[in-house]
């Protein structure tokens, strides 16, 4: 029995549907004036989606980094390059359904998105957790490719800050649960380990075994599986209970 509806529909929402559809990354969140969450638009985002050179305006450190406007519009650029198969250095080519690819990171996912959009069955992510920024914990390694050779500060001679990433802040939880409302998988894999008891500040886990257990548990059927692993040590943390712990997520429909 069909019952007669007595409200026009959201065209607001419908119209934030059409969006996310296209643009998933413009699409956030966002309390409304009972204090309740709602999802909303990034008009600031979606001008730098739909633009091919940087929208001028204020970039800072919070959900963001300094220079994401430009990431967008590399990313956004268009490449004339192909992938080409090494049949020699194949094994079982007509029948593998597996794939190893060489090449840059962009470039090779710009060449996979049309063919593999909405086909990739898993993700694996290994986020960093504690304050340490990649960017400056390792930057030898990095400076020994660009040699840039770049100016070092402090005791730590450190660079100075560039590419730091919300999951080293207090917004990892924030960071990670956009992320995951937003893979379009049927199995999500994420490592981590329990340091988050370190009796060291650097080394304090930004985000807890909780949460990620909540935050992957709105996606789907989770289970945790630990084992004993090899950690490294050179301040005061306690290791007597360390743990590397795999959390799998079985996507629901």
């Amino acid at each position: 029995m069909n019952h007669m509806k007595f409200e026009s529909p959201d065209m607001t929402a419908q119209n934030i549907d059409r969006i996310a559809a296209l643009f998933p990354n413009c699409v956030t969140e966002m309390p409304d004036e009972n204090g309740k969450i709602k999802r909303a638009v990034n008009f600031e985002l979606l001008k730098q989606m739909l633009s091919p050179d940087v929208v001028d305006g204020d970039e800072a450190y919070e959900f963001t980094w300094v220079g994401k406007k430009a990431a967008i519009v590399e990313a956004n650029k268009p490449i004339r390059k192909t992938l080409r198969p090494c049949m020699a250095e194949s094994k079982d080519w007509d029948s593998t359904e597996n794939l190893y690819i060489e090449g840059d990171n962009l470039e090779v996912l710009k060449l996979l998105q049309e063919s593999y959009l909405g086909k990739v069955k898993m993700i694996y992510i290994d986020p960093p957790y504690n304050s340490r920024q990649y960017s400056r914990f390792y930057h030898i390694y990095e400076n020994l490719v660009t040699w840039e050779k770049p100016e070092l500060f402090g005791v730590a001679m450190k660079p100075k800050a560039q590419n730091m990433s919300a999951y080293c802040t207090s917004s990892a939880p924030v960071a990670f649960r956009d992320l995951i409302s937003k893979l379009n998988v049927k199995y999500i894999v994420v490592s981590y380990n329990n340091t988050y008891e370190s009796k060291s500040g650097s080394s304090k886990n930004k985000i807890t075994l909780e949460q990620i257990k909540s935050i992957l548990e709105e996606r789907g059927t989770t289970k945790i599986y630990d084992c004993d692993h090899r950690y490294f040590n050179a301040g005061k943390t306690n290791f007597a209970k360390h743990k590397e712990l795999l959390f799998i997520t079985e996507v629901g429909q």
